[in-house]
């Protein structure tokens, strides 16, 4: 009894060691790789295996002896609109010899490596090259995509910034597919039944008289009319008239 009550226990515990083995692993896919002390005699490069931050000797200038730490990211602000964000978050700080942050920026760019895996492809909706990193501006509560090379024999992106802050890896989601045009189809006409169209001419249109020319109306044309043909009768009766009196 007592062999299979071990036996068992002795399994529980191998279970209970597994799954702190994965919760680690999840953890660290999130926090930072710690702490290193800043040289100016060698590059530095901090990293956990999944986050590496690489700061060059130029880039060290003042901060010789300083350290840089890197964190679990606390801040909750989403990324942008139509942005997923990854397996990857940390806050990178450096630190003065009394452990005190500086905002001051490096002297130089480092390079923030970040290696993504099948989840962050899928928040890429299934395509690498969407997986972009992101930097928190806390003067606008926003993150801001910044430039981002992807590395897919690596598996890895990064990206060059020459301060510290906060950082998240995020995939962009594919844009819509666009609806396409149909295109326009031949009507069949019929010889027969096929309208002719007729050209129709032109009505003419009777143009304004120019400046200083007068158009008679309608009205004043009969009048002068009736008036004529009234001359005509009197000049007709005069004639008679005369040779009547001869």
């Amino acid at each position: 009894m007592s062999t299979f009550a071990e036996s068992r226990g002795f399994r529980l515990g191998i279970l209970l060691i597994g799954l702190l083995f994965v919760a680690a692993s999840l953890y660290s896919s999130v926090l930072a790789a710690g702490t290193t002390e800043l040289s100016s005699s060698s590059d530095n490069t901090l990293t956990d295996g999944q986050v590496s931050i690489d700061i060059p000797i130029s880039a060290v200038g003042d901060f010789d002896g300083y350290s840089v730490n890197s964190e679990a990211s606390g801040i909750t602000t989403a990324l942008p609109e139509g942005v997923t964000a990854g397996s990857t978050s940390f806050t990178l700080s450096v630190l003065d010899t009394d452990s005190t942050a500086v905002d001051d920026p490096f002297s130089d760019s480092i390079t923030i490596t970040v290696n993504y895996n099948d989840s962050d492809v899928d928040a890429a909706d299934g395509n690498p090259d969407r997986l972009s990193l992101y930097k928190y501006d806390a003067d606008f509560d926003k993150w801001f995509e910044l430039t981002t090379r992807l590395n897919i024999i690596d598996g890895s992106v990064s990206t060059k910034v020459t301060g510290s802050g906060s950082f998240s890896l995020g995939g962009k989601a594919a844009p819509a597919p666009s609806t396409p045009t149909p295109e326009a189809t031949d009507v069949f006409k019929h010889p027969r039944w096929t309208p002719v169209h007729t050209a129709v001419p032109p009505t003419a249109t009777p143009l304004p008289p120019e400046p200083g020319d007068v158009a008679p109306t309608s009205g004043l044309l009969v009048g002068l009319m009736i008036i004529a043909l009234t001359l005509m009768s009197a000049g007709g009766y005069y004639i008679r008239q005369t040779k009547a009196v001869k």
